[in-house]
């Protein structure tokens, strides 16, 4: 039950924009644009809508898969050879 009384405002105040997200320097880093995709290796590859303008860090885990990181969240690895999902789930849409 919620009780106005016991409530208070914070007092502390949200930044008008959030810092980048960084990154360490291993990582290749690509930027998602507004159509939710980003390339790699001379290929156009949706992820995302809601990652637009946002970057996110790939890690090849092997030679040529691929793992995709937004934050601290995590997708299948991929190949980069086939396009296909290395796990054989769908990639987050």
């Amino acid at each position: 039950m919620y009780c106005r009384s016991t409530s208070s405002s914070s007092r502390s105040a949200l930044p008008e924009r959030l810092r980048p997200i960084e990154y360490p320097g291993h990582y290749q880093v690509r930027f998602v644009c507004n159509a939710g995709t980003f390339r790699l290796k001379n290929h156009r590859l949706f992820i995302a809508s809601a990652l637009k303008q946002h970057s996110i860090r790939l890690e090849e885990v092997e030679d040529g898969i691929w793992s995709i990181y937004f934050a601290r969240s995590s997708w299948p690895a991929w190949m980069s050879g086939t396009l296909s999902s290395v796990r054989g789930s769908e990639p987050p849409s």
